[in-house]
């Protein structure tokens, strides 16, 4: 983890604040989903972990700023991207089991649960850039988050034309 005295302490915060506030808004409507509720016993946020992912956010947005971009100020499309791609790789929300075991077969875990984490992600993403994303692009994006590594530079570029095709929608 970089040193947490070598980021914007303002930047950190702000995002620190909107990324945890999606994530108990996101916690919340995970756990009133049925299958949760049944064999769950709590939705809980790892606070730790969602710091990490906003610090290396804001570090590899530094970084690329200062390869890519001298003397520019990165936009709320590379924020986006990027720390929904950090939310994606640490993921923080966790379930405590209510029961593992029904008699003696394992309790299943629905796919819904399994990628909850990539579903924080793409809220964080369309929380920064205040825009609604495609239920087909949510989806891919779903899969994307669970399952690729994709780059923040290739996700702010999907910030954007995701803020694109909203404002040519209306």
């Amino acid at each position: 983890m970089a040193d947490i005295n070598e980021i914007d302490k303002e930047i950190y915060n702000r995002l620190i604040l909107l990324v945890e506030r999606v994530a108990r808004e996101y916690g919340e409507y995970v756990y009133s989903l049925p299958e949760v509720f049944e064999n769950w016993a709590s939705v809980r946020i790892n606070r730790y972990l969602l710091g990490l992912a906003v610090t290396n956010a804001v570090v590899d947005i530094r970084r690329m700023s200062e390869l890519h971009l001298p003397g520019s100020v990165p936009d709320r499309h590379k924020y986006a991207g990027f720390v929904s791609k950090w939310i994606a790789k640490e993921k923080p929300i966790y379930f405590d089991a209510r029961k593992f075991m029904e008699g003696d077969k394992p309790v299943e875990c629905p796919i819904s649960l399994l990628t909850v984490n990539s579903g924080l992600a793409i809220e964080v993403l369309a929380a920064l850039i205040k825009t609604n994303i495609p239920e087909d692009l949510y989806d891919s994006l779903r899969y994307s988050f669970q399952y690729r590594d994709e780059k923040g530079e290739t996700l702010a570029i999907l910030a954007y034309c995701c803020e694109q095709m909203q404002k040519n929608s209306q």
